[in-house]
């Protein structure tokens, strides 16, 4: 009987940390821990253990390195070999480099980990995904910031100052809540649900924009307020416990992604040249294989 199981990605991270104690408190049978260094799911793992020595939950370490498109698809590649089904995908890792950083692909960096290398993980798996499952992609507040557009690749490569990162950071994240869209319209049909987590602001690395000045201040003023990664964690864990597909949660609220923008023209050009970069990926993976 094939293995079924809920995969974490940014397993070591702060958010990712406390869905993982969620879910092994809750005796979810089988969490596979993805990340970049699997060795630090160690600790994890012992910790775990000793806080819930009842739980019968079994933590699978994955390596994935979504920096790597390659990568990304050798670590769905040994979930599909391993015949493991997924009740639910929980894409939850992200980043905001402070310096502009393009990959060995030729992407800004987080326009390839938090967007395409995440959709690509998606789109990679979903041979693994039954009727019930659920597919979360974290997003952010800052998404409202931005709109999407065919050329957010060469945007994101271009862009330049000291908060171009921020602006990639949110552009990567307006992408993936229109790509969410664009999944839950398509597998509907299939009987997956398809939600975004906006977890809010978390007392974590990735609020850090790097400017001293503007970083010392909100350490002493902002990040007592923001919310803990226990309360960041719960808008992913509520979208994998509802049976509801097509909306945002977050830490109050369970709102729906908005159809008009299936007829936005900047949505579907975007989602085109998204599919453009991603199909030959696939397809390129698929030569290498046979």
């Amino acid at each position: 009987m094939a293995k079924t199981a809920v995969l974490v990605t940014g397993a070591t991270g702060g958010i990712g940390r406390a869905i993982i104690r969620s879910l092994y408190a809750g005796d979810e049978p089988a969490i596979i821990a993805a990340c970049r260094h699997p060795e630090r799911l160690d600790e994890i793992a012992a910790g775990l253990k000793s806080d819930y020595p009842g739980s019968s939950s079994e933590l699978i370490p994955l390596r994935l390195d979504l920096a790597s498109f390659r990568d990304v698809m050798q670590s769905a590649e040994t979930i599909l070999k391993e015949s493991i089904r997924l009740r639910a995908l929980i894409n939850n890792a992200g980043t905001m480099p402070l310096r502009h950083h393009v990959t060995s692909d030729g992407y800004e960096e987080a326009t390839q980990v938090n967007y395409l290398s995440t959709v690509l993980l998606t789109r990679t798996l979903l041979p693994a995904l039954d009727i019930g499952s659920t597919i979360v992609f974290t997003v952010s507040v800052t998404r409202h910031l931005t709109y999407p557009s065919a050329d957010f690749d060469s945007k994101s490569l271009n862009a330049r100052g000291r908060i171009a990162h921020f602006i990639n950071y949110a552009r990567s994240k307006t992408l993936l809540s229109h790509y969410a869209l664009q999944l839950h319209d398509e597998l509907k049909p299939k009987g997956i649900n398809v939600c975004c987590s906006d977890p809010g602001v978390v007392d974590s690395g990735i609020i850090t924009l790097g400017i001293p000045a503007i970083d010392r201040v909100a350490d002493m003023i902002f990040r007592p307020l923001i919310s803990t990664p226990a309360q960041g964690a719960a808008p992913a864990l509520n979208a994998i416990r509802k049976p509801v597909s097509g909306a945002v949660f977050t830490s109050r609220h369970i709102r729906m992604l908005p159809d008009s923008w299936t007829a936005d023209s900047d949505h579907k050009n975007a989602i085109i040249h998204t599919d453009r970069i991603l199909n030959a990926l696939i397809a390129r993976q698929t030569e290498v294989l046979t």
